[in-house]
């Protein structure tokens, strides 16, 4: 659209949209004529952002959702909803699309519904939907529910949220519960009730896929390093550096270092020989509005055990009071070098520290 016309058309998209507040009277010829104007807008692609800092037009877009027009005008309505939002995103309109039998809308509307909790709201409505679309048939749909409560976490919200997603965790389909675990990675500071999740966790470190086993570790060493199961858990860990996939070894590794476990030191400082690649890859869930994705777990900075084993030395070793372990630099033009330097250092570290240390 050519600058005079885009200026022309706001004219004529704010007199019908000045207000904060809809339109009393929803029928009128005017407000009809302003949604036809922005429906046209939105067939023409993004819109500009002069439009999106009218405060009207979040009322307007919802407007559009709820006459239910032809399949493209509610997915342009659903991209640019999130964008038009304040403080209080506005989900009354999105809330009966997350049911759409038609799985493009349905997708958007779960993108939509995911980005209003990411900013913090909070609708009865939207919470009873998405947690009835956890029950769904097709791994995609549950997935994406799941990822807008994880998105949710937050205060007032971990109790119920952390009892869902234990539910997620129990899932039938692995790509589900890996995608759900690596979405709650680095978020378990926002779920106020752990307990639910801490024993999903538990009871996933045995489960057949190496990346579920090593995330599950991850998760559970986060949840509880000031909870009374620390040791429970920290002896758990420790049997799972004999795992046969160096993934797990590695994950294994640095939640030992996460809890300080002190007892694990010479079983970590074995795995200094060990210099296999630590990463795992799993096709995921299929999307509904995409294929599958390939999900690639990692653990450590340069992808290999060794490199995690240094890491968690370095960690255990800060809880000692004396001369603990200080990892040095590794330089990507030179990892290999610079790791079997710092393996040698980490040895003779380990040779004058480990009488001393108070172990049976």
């Amino acid at each position: 659209m050519k600058p005079a016309l885009n200026v022309a058309f706001l004219v004529l998209f704010c007199l019908g949209c000045g207000d904060t507040k809809p339109p009393e009277d929803p029928d009128s010829e005017a407000r009809q004529q302003s949604l036809a104007q922005l429906a046209e807008r939105l067939r023409a692609g993004p819109l500009p952002a002069e439009l999106l800092r009218d405060p009207a037009l979040c009322h307007q877009l919802s407007a559009i959702l709820a006459t239910l027009p032809d399949t493209g005008l509610v997915l342009a309505a659903l991209r640019e909803l999130p964008r038009c939002w304040g403080d209080e995103p506005q989900v009354d309109a999105v809330v009966p699309l997350l049911q759409s039998t038609d799985e493009r809308v349905q997708a958007a509307a779960l993108q939509t519904a995911a980005a209003a909790r990411s900013r913090g709201a909070r609708d009865e409505r939207l919470e009873e939907t998405l947690q009835l679309l956890t029950k769904d048939s097709r791994p995609g749909v549950r997935l994406a529910a799941y990822e807008s409560l994880v998105l949710g976490l937050g205060p007032n919200r971990g109790s119920a949220t952390g009892q869902v997603l234990a539910e997620a965790l129990q899932d039938p389909e692995v790509t589900v519960v890996a995608t759900v675990l690596r979405g709650l990675s680095g978020r378990t500071y926002a779920l106020e009730d752990r307990t639910a999740v801490e024993q999903a966790c538990l009871a996933l470190l045995e489960h057949s896929d190496p990346g579920v086993r090593g995330s599950a570790a991850a998760i559970v060493s986060q949840l509880v390093a000031d909870s009374a199961t620390r040791e429970l858990v920290a002896q758990r860990l420790s049997a799972m550096l004999a795992d046969p996939h160096p993934h797990v070894v590695s994950q294994a590794a640095t939640g030992l270092g996460r809890l300080r476990h002190l007892a694990a030191l010479p079983a970590v400082m074995r795995l200094l020989e060990d210099r296999r690649a630590d990463t795992y890859s799993l096709l995921g869930a299929p999307r509904l509005d995409r294929p599958a994705e390939t999900l690639v777990f990692r653990v450590s900075t340069w992808q290999r055990v060794d490199d995690a084993a240094l890491r968690a030395i370095e960690r255990i070793s800060a809880g000692l009071q004396e001369d603990p372990f200080e990892y040095g630099a590794v330089r990507a033009e030179r990892i290999d070098a610079d790791i079997a330097r710092q393996v040698a250092q980490a040895q003779l570290w380990y040779e004058d520290v480990a009488e001393s240390l108070d172990q049976p």
